[in-house]
């Protein structure tokens, strides 16, 4: 297989000059209410709570040496990582010899109620895959929510925002040369979590890919492996992620109303050997994109070369 580093593995070893939307998004959750806010009065405020977050110093080459020397085989970033220019990223790439697996691109439209709201929405998407296209990508992947619809907007409503927001991306993505794909989310409150809700979005746009996502369908209560059948024809880019159960309260549901949470590679509900076996099977050739590490320490470097290493010879018992 083709193993990619995630950026969202590093987290925040990666030096950016904007808060990420998940840091926006816990702030918020906590009572941020700055309508813009820096990347100094997120840390701060979240620092403030008790979460506590340094700036990152690791450069977008500093990421690329690294994935190179640890010996994936590509490098998958979420959009607000890969802050620089996209040329100058892409004569990294070639001096390392390496490539950059996909981009994913997470935006608003299912909560884009005015044309003013999609247009800003169309307009941060289209900066972020010119600048993949730039840096050499040919895989760009398409979230078109976050985890919540604002109050007041029906599940059919945020449906047809995203149709309309897939519709602009997948056409301008693939006029500069990029391939499309999207995912379930890890969040039943929007629909885009489950075989159903996917299949959708497949029939409006026949020439949209399929991203398999291991974890993430668990909160609709489906099986990743029955999943990937489904949709096998579409996979461009698998995700390897795990989630477990959880007796506390956590962002996540299950549409049976079980608390669901990400958690260590190989130690949730999902069977890796059986999800190696599918993608060998079927002869693969795309990137596996390893999200999270098979262990958590405070060495996040040495937590990535850990899980390259287990599932290069978890590959070797399939």
């Amino acid at each position: 297989m083709k193993y990619s580093l995630m950026s969202l593995t590093l987290g925040n070893l990666i030096k950016v000059t904007k808060p990420s939307f998940l840091q926006v998004n816990m702030a918020r959750a906590m009572g941020l209410q700055i309508e813009d806010p820096t990347l100094d009065q997120v840390l701060e405020f979240l620092a403030g709570k008790g979460f506590p977050a340094k700036k990152g110093t690791m450069t977008f080459e500093d990421c690329i040496k690294f994935a190179k020397e640890t010996g994936f085989d590509g490098y998958d970033m979420m959009c607000f990582h890969l802050e620089g220019d996209g040329a100058e990223a892409k004569k990294i790439l070639e001096k390392y010899d390496f490539q950059l697996s996909g981009v994913a691109i997470i935006v608003e439209f299912a909560n884009a109620m005015t044309p003013e709201e999609f247009d800003k929405c169309f307009a941060y998407a289209k900066e972020h895959m010119d600048r993949a296209a730039a840096a050499g990508a040919k895989n760009v992947m398409l979230v078109p929510t976050t985890y919540t619809t604002k109050p007041g907007i029906s599940r059919e409503q945020a449906t047809l925002n995203m149709i309309a927001g897939f519709k602009a991306c997948i056409e301008y993505a693939e006029s500069v040369g990029l391939e499309p794909n999207a995912e379930t989310l890890e969040s039943s409150a929007v629909p885009l979590s489950s075989a159903t809700e996917m299949q959708r979005y497949f029939d409006a746009f026949p020439q949209l890919k399929y991203s398999h996502d291991t974890g993430n369908l668990l909160v609709a209560n489906e099986d990743p492996a029955e999943m990937y059948e489904k949709f096998k024809d579409r996979v461009v880019r698998v995700h390897f992620k795990d989630m477990e159960y959880s007796e506390k309260r956590t962002p996540s549901m299950t549409r049976d109303g079980k608390f669901i949470r990400t958690t260590v590679l190989g130690t949730g509900l999902v069977d890796f050997k059986e999800q190696l076996r599918l993608l060998k099977r079927d002869n693969f050739q795309g990137f596996v994109l390893l999200e999270g590490t098979v262990q958590h320490t405070d060495d996040v470097l040495e937590d990535a070369r850990k899980t390259l290493e287990y599932f290069r010879n978890l590959e070797k018992e399939v």
